[in-house]
């Protein structure tokens, strides 16, 4: 994704106010995908000009909601870190630091599970910054 891209994503996603989601956006990719296909179908007679352009604006639709996508699951990531960071702030006091870097790392992945990642993803990525946090909190460490 563009620069320029990310900038009009970010200001349409502030003007919608919570109506831009990934659940909206699938189904709006899924029908220019449609659109895409039935003009690719039209018989040659009828592939001019028109055809050709409705197509290149069908496939600018569906990479702009493939960013929305992107954008929106990076801002859920990003408020399950921080809700993670939470949960390791408050554990810290817990006599047992390996039992609480796991109950941190489960919790984080189980989130981020939510967030369509697959388990071993989720997983991998929440011991990632599980790793990052540790060095933030020298209790843990």
């Amino acid at each position: 994704m563009t620069e320029k891209m990310r900038e009009r994503v970010m200001a349409n996603i502030k003007e919608a106010n919570g109506a831009l989601t990934v659940e909206f956006c699938k189904e709006a990719i899924a029908q220019k995908e449609r659109v895409v296909e039935f003009w690719n179908n039209q018989p040659a007679w009828k592939q001019g000009p028109s055809c050709k352009n409705a197509i290149a604006n069908a496939k600018a639709e569906i990479e702009y909601f493939q960013a929305v996508i992107e954008v929106l699951t990076e801002q859920a990531a990003a408020e399950v870190v921080a809700e993670t960071v939470a949960v390791l702030a408050a554990i810290v006091t817990v006599a047992n630091k390996a039992k609480a870097v796991r109950r941190a790392v489960a919790t984080l992945a189980n989130k981020l599970r939510k967030l369509n990642y697959s388990l071993s993803d989720a997983f991998k990525r929440a011991w990632t910054l599980t790793k990052s946090f540790k060095g933030l909190l020298p209790s843990l460490s």
